[in-house]
């Protein structure tokens, strides 16, 4: 037989009394071993702040600028990422080791489109002893659903930190390291400073203390706690939410072109045309990461739309114009990446041509061409002067211009497909179509 154990209010208040400090205390480890992070000796790093924010202040765009070569489709940028650089008004360091405070940092950026990783540059100093240095890693990770680092580096390299400290300065206390062979992403990705061993390194961050809060609450900083990478929201570091970014600057580079369509294609008679900006470019030109125009509110200024009649040039991705009369006109989008180190333009250019009228062809005006289609060369023949001829491919844009040309043409240089002559008299501008083969 089982009885019942008969109880009192002192027994229930002693249990009730141990539930809540088992309830506390392991509320208590798991806070302080998880989110707890250490900070560097704060005299040490008051050396880190002298001109600082003067430095910021004065953080401007880079006066050089590379334009790309007209026509060509694609270009070629380069650039190093200081978008954490804008953000900072003052400078922290934090311990970085597998012994007592995290052991690895990460710093999440974006990728608007594919780009390629080919190092970076971050901030720090060995605790050990003058001379001495200490090995730790870098990393190229791809993050997870929570732009945490998924723990595979997809790129790696390794590189000694000492106790060179000096005067505090950022040029003082610099590393870089160089990725090979560079990476190649296509998603978000982290920079991972990684030390695996108990001796300290202290990494540079931007601040969290006060009113500073110099991550803005965009939580692009994380750590490894003990092997459990953590946002930075749920970190802290002195009983301070860690609302900050470590100071890291990837060295990247991406092929990009301009390009833009055109609405109604030719001109149907109003003379009224919208264009709108496509091409992959427009991808980075909208990311704050990477155009400084997009980060102060002003990606507009990063179009440029002439619509080649003298009117004045409209700073938007999408535009509409029309023109006083309807002939073929000439329009021109410049498009601009204002970077950190660099500034470059690039250029793309597309004739807008009126849509033949009924008897505009070229059989009723007597305006024979041949052979078409054609390997190398073609005839033409009329019975009306010529003034000029344009051929255009189906991109809209023009790849050949003859003015006061002879009865036969030379297209050998043209690839094979499908072309658009324009052959322009005193009565008008006619056009049909060649093929080159």
């Amino acid at each position: 037989m089982i009885s019942k154990r008969p109880t009192n209010d002192s027994t229930r208040s002693y249990f009730k009394v141990i539930l809540c400090f088992l309830v506390y205390f392991i509320f208590y480890n798991s806070i302080s071993a998880q989110q707890e992070i250490i900070e560097s000796d704060a005299n040490t790093i008051n050396k880190l702040h002298p001109n600082f924010k003067n430095r910021l202040k004065n953080f401007s765009k880079p006066s050089k600028i590379l334009k790309a070569i007209h026509g060509k489709k694609n270009i070629f940028i380069t650039d190093t990422i200081k978008y954490i650089d804008t953000k900072t008004t003052g400078l922290r360091a934090l311990d970085i080791n597998n012994s007592n405070s995290a052991q690895a940092a990460s710093q999440y950026f974006d990728v608007p489109n594919p780009l390629t990783i080919n190092g970076v540059t971050f901030y720090a100093w060995y605790d050990g002893s003058a001379g001495v240095s200490t090995t730790i890693e870098v990393e190229v990770q791809l993050t997870n659903n929570d732009s945490l680092p998924t723990n595979v580096p997809i790129a790696q390299a390794t590189i000694s930190v000492d106790t060179t400290f000096g005067t505090g300065s950022l040029n003082e206390i610099k590393k870089m390291v160089m990725f090979n062979p560079p990476v190649t992403v296509t998603q978000p990705y982290v920079i991972v400073i990684k030390n695996l061993s108990p001796n300290n390194i202290n990494l540079v961050s931007n601040d969290y203390i006060g009113v500073a809060l110099d991550g803005q609450q965009e939580w692009l900083a994380s750590i490894d706690l003990f092997g459990n990478w953590t946002r930075s929201y749920d970190v802290l570091v002195g009983g301070q939410v860690f609302d900050a970014d470590w100071l890291i600057e990837p060295y990247i580079s991406y092929d990009t072109d301009t390009d833009f369509s055109i609405s109604p294609p030719t001109n149907s008679g109003n003379n009224m045309v919208t264009v709108e900006s496509n091409g992959t470019i427009d991808l980075f030109i909208e990311n704050r990461m990477y155009n400084q125009n997009e980060l102060s509110n002003q990606s507009n200024l990063s179009y440029a739309f002439d619509f080649g009649d003298g009117s004045n040039v409209i700073n938007n991705p999408m535009a509409s114009h029309t023109y006083a009369t309807g002939n073929s006109q000439t329009i021109t989008l410049t498009n601009t990446i204002v970077g950190w180190t660099n500034t470059y333009l690039d250029v793309e250019t597309k004739v807008w041509a009126p849509t033949l009228s009924n008897g505009q062809d070229l059989d009723r005006e007597n305006i024979l061409i041949y052979p078409n289609p054609t390997y190398k060369k073609f005839n033409i023949t009329t019975d009306k002067p010529i003034n000029n001829i344009s051929i255009y491919n189906n991109a809209g844009q023009e790849v050949l211009k003859y003015k006061k040309p002879r009865k036969e043409l030379n297209i050998e240089q043209l690839s094979t497909g499908v072309y658009f002559i324009n052959v322009t008299t005193d009565q008008g501008t006619y056009k049909t179509k060649l093929i080159k083969q």
